[in-house]
């Protein structure tokens, strides 16, 4: 069984299962929480509860202070999604729709009609044949991946028209772009269809991107800037409250709303529980995949979400290695990733 586990970490990662790591102890993402003593300086790493542990400096802490106040009360900018986008989105909820006026909404926008031809002819929903008119790419993708389709440049987007810390915006596109491919390559592991996996974790961690542009603002009163530690913290402590709120505010429904909401503590999602565990899990494979941690990966066969969506023990390295396959984590943003 040792020998077997040895061998499939070497498939899996490229290099032997006997090599020694370049990553030190200490330097990993711990996969039991502790609250007992505080992080001196902060992980590389922009996830996990434990940012919040982070000891800041007296103006970083300032400022996470006053980001956590104007969050309570409310007084922070959600972006706008364009008008084209809310109203195609609002007809493709709309099973009974008519396809030709979606697709006159999309031709009066030159960039829904260029992602459209994009997405129609790509090798995820090409036929035989390219696309020849909008019409035909609506009828292609149909209306739930023509959703995704939207929100998905709707994001891309945001993170290029970003006011400030943009380097950070690319990072966090790239990850959700990561996240959301590896949900889609692991649902038939599980009860979801792949279109609606990879929507689910493309957008669980959309508050990101508010939160950004908040700290941006708000940094602009400090010398010292914003750094890589209160970022972590910001996002530790409010990505999902801030999320939800933009979910409801871009009218994405009940479930996009509450997984956004709630998703770490996927438990406790009592509406969409499985939904949550889902891109957790998700969210969690891209996570040990970008840090090479092979131990950390492997046991996610054995995490809390597995057992919750309740997939079967002689299915989890097949999960594994699909999740290896889509992972497609970048340093640098790309705007066609």
């Amino acid at each position: 069984m040792l020998e077997a586990l040895k061998n499939f970490l070497s498939r899996l990662f490229g290099r032997s299962a006997h090599a020694p790591t370049d990553k030190k102890e200490e330097d990993r993402v711990p996969r039991h929480r502790s609250a007992k003593e505080p992080i001196a300086r902060p992980r590389v790493n922009l996830d996990g509860e434990e940012n919040l542990r982070v000891i800041l400096m007296d103006e970083e802490e300032n400022l996470f202070v006053e980001i956590q106040r104007r969050i309570k009360a409310g007084q922070f900018e959600l972006p706008q999604l364009r008008q084209t986008s809310m109203a195609v989105m609002a007809l493709a909820n709309d099973p009974s729709a008519d396809i030709q006026e979606i697709t006159n909404l999309i031709q009066a926008d030159p960039v829904l009609s260029s992602q459209l031809v994009k997405t129609a002819n790509s090798a995820l929903y090409s036929g035989l044949e390219p696309i020849t008119s909008l019409h035909d790419g609506v009828m292609r993708l149909g209306l739930r991946a023509l959703r995704t389709m939207i929100l998905t440049a709707s994001m891309k987007g945001l993170v290029l028209s970003g006011k400030g810390l943009t380097r950070y915006a690319e990072e966090v596109w790239a990850q959700a772009a990561s996240v959301a491919s590896i949900a889609r390559a692991i649902s038939p592991f599980t009860e979801f269809d792949k279109e609606k996996a990879f929507l689910l974790a493309l957008l669980h961690d959309v508050g990101k991107f508010p939160l950004l542009a908040m700290l941006a603002e708000q940094s602009k009163r400090y010398k010292g800037g914003v750094t890589r530690a209160l970022i972590g913290k910001a996002f530790a402590g409010f990505h999902e409250p801030v999320g939800r709120a933009l979910a409801e505010h871009w009218k994405l429904g009940d479930e996009l709303v509450s997984v956004a909401g709630n998703h770490h503590d996927f438990a406790s999602n009592e509406d969409f529980g499985n939904s949550a565990a889902l891109v957790s899990l998700a969210h969690k494979l891209d996570l040990y995949l970008s840090l090479r941690d092979e131990a950390g990966f492997l046991e996610l066969t054995e995490s809390p979400e597995v057992e919750f969506l309740g997939i079967s023990p002689a299915r989890r390295m097949d999960l594994l290695e699909a999740a290896k396959r889509a992972y497609s984590r970048r340093s640098k943003f790309k705007a066609a990733a």
